[in-house]
Protein backbone atom coordinates (compact mmCIF):
# COMPACT_ATOMS: atom_id res chain seq x y z
CA UNK A 1 0.00 0.00 0.00
CA UNK A 2 1.32 3.77 -0.76
CA UNK A 3 0.65 6.57 0.85
CA UNK A 4 1.74 8.79 -1.63
CA UNK A 5 -0.55 11.84 -2.70
CA UNK A 6 -1.39 11.66 -6.00
CA UNK A 7 -0.20 13.67 -8.55
CA UNK A 8 -2.03 17.10 -9.06
CA UNK A 9 -3.32 17.27 -12.68
CA UNK A 10 -2.18 20.90 -12.65
CA UNK A 11 1.25 20.39 -11.20
CA UNK A 12 4.18 20.93 -13.65
CA UNK A 13 6.73 17.86 -14.27
CA UNK A 14 8.56 17.25 -11.19
CA UNK A 15 12.32 18.25 -12.80
CA UNK A 16 10.11 22.15 -13.16
CA UNK A 17 8.48 21.98 -9.43
CA UNK A 18 11.66 24.19 -7.80
CA UNK A 19 10.49 27.02 -10.77
CA UNK A 20 6.49 26.92 -8.88
CA UNK A 21 6.98 26.28 -5.31
CA UNK A 22 5.84 29.50 -3.51
CA UNK A 23 9.59 30.32 -2.24
CA UNK A 24 11.39 30.14 -5.29
CA UNK A 25 13.82 32.34 -7.28
CA UNK A 26 11.30 33.87 -9.18
CA UNK A 27 9.56 35.35 -6.34
CA UNK A 28 12.20 35.73 -3.79
CA UNK A 29 14.07 37.49 -6.37
CA UNK A 30 11.44 40.62 -6.09
CA UNK A 31 11.06 40.16 -2.46
CA UNK A 32 12.34 42.75 0.32
CA UNK A 33 12.49 45.18 -3.01
CA UNK A 34 15.99 45.15 -3.19
CA UNK A 35 16.42 44.59 -6.86
CA UNK A 36 14.55 47.80 -8.31
CA UNK A 37 15.55 49.86 -4.88
CA UNK A 38 19.40 48.84 -5.65
CA UNK A 39 18.97 50.10 -8.75
CA UNK A 40 17.23 53.12 -7.96
CA UNK A 41 19.63 53.81 -5.81
CA UNK A 42 22.82 53.45 -8.08
CA UNK A 43 20.63 54.87 -11.43
CA UNK A 44 21.13 50.94 -12.82
CA UNK A 45 17.17 50.57 -13.61
CA UNK A 46 18.23 47.82 -15.17
CA UNK A 47 18.32 45.29 -12.05
CA UNK A 48 14.64 46.03 -11.52
CA UNK A 49 13.40 45.11 -14.53
CA UNK A 50 15.45 41.99 -14.68
CA UNK A 51 13.84 40.91 -11.57
CA UNK A 52 10.38 41.53 -12.89
CA UNK A 53 11.41 39.46 -16.31
CA UNK A 54 11.92 36.37 -14.43
CA UNK A 55 8.56 36.78 -12.68
CA UNK A 56 6.83 37.62 -16.02
CA UNK A 57 8.21 34.33 -17.21
CA UNK A 58 7.38 32.36 -14.49
CA UNK A 59 3.95 33.62 -14.55
CA UNK A 60 3.64 32.83 -18.13
CA UNK A 61 4.64 28.71 -17.19
CA UNK A 62 1.72 28.47 -14.78
CA UNK A 63 -1.78 27.71 -15.43
CA UNK A 64 -2.94 31.06 -13.97
CA UNK A 65 -0.95 33.33 -16.68
CA UNK A 66 -3.55 35.08 -17.46
CA UNK A 67 -5.19 36.21 -14.38
CA UNK A 68 -1.58 36.75 -12.75
CA UNK A 69 -0.46 39.56 -15.97
CA UNK A 70 -3.91 41.01 -15.31
CA UNK A 71 -3.28 41.64 -11.74
CA UNK A 72 0.09 42.78 -12.31
CA UNK A 73 -0.93 45.43 -14.76
CA UNK A 74 -4.08 46.39 -12.56
CA UNK A 75 -1.19 46.81 -9.03
CA UNK A 76 0.64 48.60 -11.62
CA UNK A 77 -2.08 51.04 -12.27
CA UNK A 78 -2.73 51.00 -8.07
CA UNK A 79 0.76 51.82 -7.40
CA UNK A 80 0.78 54.93 -10.34
CA UNK A 81 -1.82 56.27 -8.38
CA UNK A 82 -0.89 55.74 -4.90
CA UNK A 83 2.41 56.35 -4.99
CA UNK A 84 1.88 59.09 -7.12
CA UNK A 85 -0.01 60.50 -4.40
CA UNK A 86 2.01 59.94 -1.79
CA UNK A 87 4.65 61.62 -3.47
CA UNK A 88 2.50 64.87 -4.35
CA UNK A 89 1.18 65.07 -0.47
CA UNK A 90 4.98 65.19 0.86
CA UNK A 91 5.05 61.33 2.61
CA UNK A 92 7.79 60.18 -0.46
CA UNK A 93 10.44 62.00 -2.40
CA UNK A 94 11.19 60.29 -5.34
CA UNK A 95 14.11 61.96 -7.10
CA UNK A 96 13.89 63.95 -10.34
CA UNK A 97 9.96 63.34 -10.84
CA UNK A 98 6.96 64.09 -8.60
CA UNK A 99 5.43 60.82 -9.90
CA UNK A 100 5.56 57.27 -9.23
CA UNK A 101 8.71 56.14 -11.09
CA UNK A 102 8.97 52.98 -12.96
CA UNK A 103 10.98 51.30 -10.65
CA UNK A 104 8.01 50.98 -7.76
CA UNK A 105 6.07 50.39 -10.25
CA UNK A 106 7.91 47.05 -11.46
CA UNK A 107 7.53 45.92 -7.59
CA UNK A 108 3.26 46.65 -7.74
CA UNK A 109 4.01 44.82 -10.66
CA UNK A 110 6.22 42.50 -9.06
CA UNK A 111 3.38 42.13 -6.21
CA UNK A 112 0.32 41.39 -8.69
CA UNK A 113 2.30 38.52 -10.02
CA UNK A 114 2.58 36.91 -7.06
CA UNK A 115 -0.69 37.24 -5.54
CA UNK A 116 -1.65 33.43 -6.48
CA UNK A 117 1.60 31.61 -5.68
CA UNK A 118 3.74 33.08 -2.60
CA UNK A 119 1.41 35.58 -1.31
CA UNK A 120 -1.48 33.03 -2.36
CA UNK A 121 -1.72 32.06 1.83
CA UNK A 122 -3.69 35.32 1.75
CA UNK A 123 -6.33 34.86 -0.58
CA UNK A 124 -8.47 33.27 2.19
CA UNK A 125 -7.38 35.51 4.53
CA UNK A 126 -7.62 39.06 3.04
CA UNK A 127 -8.10 40.66 6.23
CA UNK A 128 -4.77 39.54 7.63
CA UNK A 129 -3.47 40.00 4.67
CA UNK A 130 -4.07 43.89 4.68
CA UNK A 131 -3.19 43.75 8.07
CA UNK A 132 0.12 42.39 7.23
CA UNK A 133 0.42 44.76 4.26
CA UNK A 134 -0.36 47.94 6.34
CA UNK A 135 2.64 46.45 9.09
CA UNK A 136 4.78 45.82 5.77
CA UNK A 137 4.56 48.96 4.07
CA UNK A 138 5.93 51.65 6.05
CA UNK A 139 9.04 49.31 6.50
CA UNK A 140 9.42 48.91 3.21
CA UNK A 141 9.74 52.34 2.15
CA UNK A 142 12.32 52.71 4.87
CA UNK A 143 14.00 49.98 3.82
CA UNK A 144 14.05 51.97 0.32
CA UNK A 145 15.32 55.01 2.19
CA UNK A 146 18.40 53.01 3.71
CA UNK A 147 19.19 52.14 -0.22
CA UNK A 148 18.85 55.34 -1.09
CA UNK A 149 16.42 54.76 -3.58
CA UNK A 150 13.47 57.09 -1.64
CA UNK A 151 13.61 59.51 0.62
CA UNK A 152 10.74 59.87 3.76
CA UNK A 153 10.93 63.69 5.38
CA UNK A 154 8.56 62.67 7.48
CA UNK A 155 8.30 59.15 8.73
CA UNK A 156 5.45 59.22 10.36
CA UNK A 157 3.39 60.30 7.97
CA UNK A 158 3.90 57.11 7.03
CA UNK A 159 0.95 55.77 8.89
CA UNK A 160 -1.15 56.98 6.91
CA UNK A 161 0.63 55.46 4.06
CA UNK A 162 0.32 51.79 6.40
CA UNK A 163 -3.59 52.37 6.62
CA UNK A 164 -4.17 53.05 2.83
CA UNK A 165 -2.18 49.69 2.12
CA UNK A 166 -4.83 48.00 4.49
CA UNK A 167 -7.76 47.87 2.35
CA UNK A 168 -6.20 48.08 -1.10
CA UNK A 169 -4.41 44.76 -0.05
CA UNK A 170 -7.30 43.38 1.69
CA UNK A 171 -9.40 44.00 -1.88
CA UNK A 172 -6.33 42.42 -3.89
CA UNK A 173 -6.13 39.32 -1.65
CA UNK A 174 -10.07 38.89 -1.44
CA UNK A 175 -10.03 39.17 -6.04
CA UNK A 176 -7.65 36.93 -5.93
CA UNK A 177 -9.84 34.69 -4.02
CA UNK A 178 -12.77 35.23 -5.72
CA UNK A 179 -11.33 34.67 -9.54
CA UNK A 180 -9.93 31.22 -8.39
CA UNK A 181 -6.26 31.28 -8.51
CA UNK A 182 -4.63 28.46 -7.64
CA UNK A 183 -5.53 26.46 -3.78
CA UNK A 184 -2.70 26.73 -1.99
CA UNK A 185 -2.21 24.37 1.86
CA UNK A 186 -3.04 26.16 4.36
CA UNK A 187 -0.10 25.30 6.59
Amino acid sequence: MSFARAADPRSPPRANRWWHEPGSAPHCSNWFDSPQCLGAAHEQPGWGWAALALLIAHALTTSLWRMDLAFAVVCMAIGFLVDSLWSWAGVLEYTGAGLAPVWILTLWAATGLSLNHSLGWFRTRAIIGGLAAGVVAPISYLAGERLGAISVPTPALLGSLALSWVPIFGILFASANFLGGEKHDAR
